[in-house]
C-alpha cells in the first residue's frame, strides 16, 4: 500500500472518528435551545412534538434548566403542553437529587410553585440529604414561596437527614419575614438538629440581631446547649458578633 494511500485512509479515520465524538457529544434539540435561550425555536420543537422528557449531560431536565436559568415562558410552555404520553414529568430526578420544585422555590416564584403543584409535583418528596421543598429557602426574603407551599400542606417541622428544618434554615439566613411565618405555621422554635443546634444557635452565629430576637419573642430557650456544649451566646462569641451576644444576655444568657 502507497504511502499517498495510508495518509488517505488515516485522514478519513480521523473524520471518522472527529464525527463520532461530536455526535456522542450532541445535546438533544430543545437542551441545546435551552442553552441558547432561543425560545422562538423551543416553541417549535414542543410544538412539533419533540420529546420534552430530556435530559442534558449533567442530568437536569429541560423542566429544570428553563426554572433554573429563570426562563419562565419556557416553563409556562413545558407545563401547559401535553402529548401522547401524557403530561410533563414534574417530578424529574437531577443532580443531588434536586426536583424541580426545589428549583422554583429557590427562584422565589411562587406562580410557577403553585403551577408545578397544580401538575402533581409532590411537596414533601425529597432530595439525596433529605431536604424537602419548603427547606430550599429562595436566597431573598420572600414568603409567598413558603405560604404557597403551607397552603398545600408542607410539613413546617420536617427535617432532613440532620435535623434540619426551615426555621433553622431561615434564621441561618436571617429571613425575618419567612421565619415569621413559620411560627405563625406551628413551626416549632426550639427544635433541634441531631447535634443539638437550635434555629437560635444558628442566627447567633450569623449575629441576625433582628432574628434573634423574633425567635426570643417566640419563646426560643437562650439557654439550650448542643452536643458540643456550646450554647447561642457560645455562638455568638465564637464570631465576635458582640452585639448579638449583649443581646443573649440581656435575654438571660447565663453560659
Amino acid at each position: 500500500m502507497s504511502v499517498k494511500i495510508i495518509r488517505i485512509c488515516t485522514i478519513y479515520i480521523l473524520m471518522l472518528a472527529t464525527l463520532l465524538m461530536l455526535t456522542a457529544c450532541s445535546e438533544d434539540p430543545l437542551i441545546e435551545a435551552l442553552k441558547q435561550r432561543d425560545t422562538q425555536t423551543i416553541r417549535e420543537l414542543i410544538d412539533q412534538g419533540n420529546e420534552l422528557n430530556v435530559y442534558n449531560r449533567a442530568g437536569d431536565s429541560a423542566l429544570a434548566i428553563a426554572i433554573r436559568e429563570g426562563q419562565l415562558d419556557v416553563v409556562d410552555m413545558l407545563l401547559e403542553k401535553k402529548f401522547d404520553d401524557g403530561v410533563l414529568d414534574v417530578n424529574t430526578l437531577g443532580v443531588m437529587g434536586v426536583r424541580p420544585l426545589m428549583l422554583a422555590v429557590s427562584s422565589g416564584n411562587a406562580d410557577i410553585v403553585q403551577a408545578l403543584i397544580d401538575k402533581g409535583a409532590p411537596i414533601e418528596e425529597k432530595d439525596n440529604s433529605g431536604n424537602r421543598a419548603l427547606m430550599v429557602l429562595p436566597a431573598t426574603d420572600q414568603p409567598a414561596v413558603i405560604q404557597t407551599l403551607l397552603d398545600n400542606g408542607a410539613d413546617v417541622n420536617a427535617g432532613n437527614h440532620r435535623g434540619l428544618n426551615s426555621l433553622m434554615v431561615a434564621a441561618y439566613m436571617g429571613h425575618e419575614k419567612i421565619a415569621t411565618l413559620l411560627l405563625e405555621n406551628g413551626a416549632q422554635v426550639n427544635a433541634t438538629t441531631s447535634s443539638g443546634q437550635t434555629a437560635l444557635m444558628r442566627a447567633a452565629h450569623q449575629g441576625e440581631v433582628g432574628m434573634i430576637q423574633l425567635l426570643l419573642n417566640a419563646g426560643a430557650d437562650v439557654n439550650l446547649r448542643d452536643q458540643e456544649d456550646d450554647s447561642a451566646l457560645i455562638y455568638a462569641h465564637r464570631q465576635k458578633h458582640k452585639v448579638a451576644a449583649d443581646q443573649l444576655r440581656a435575654a438571660g444568657a447565663t453560659h
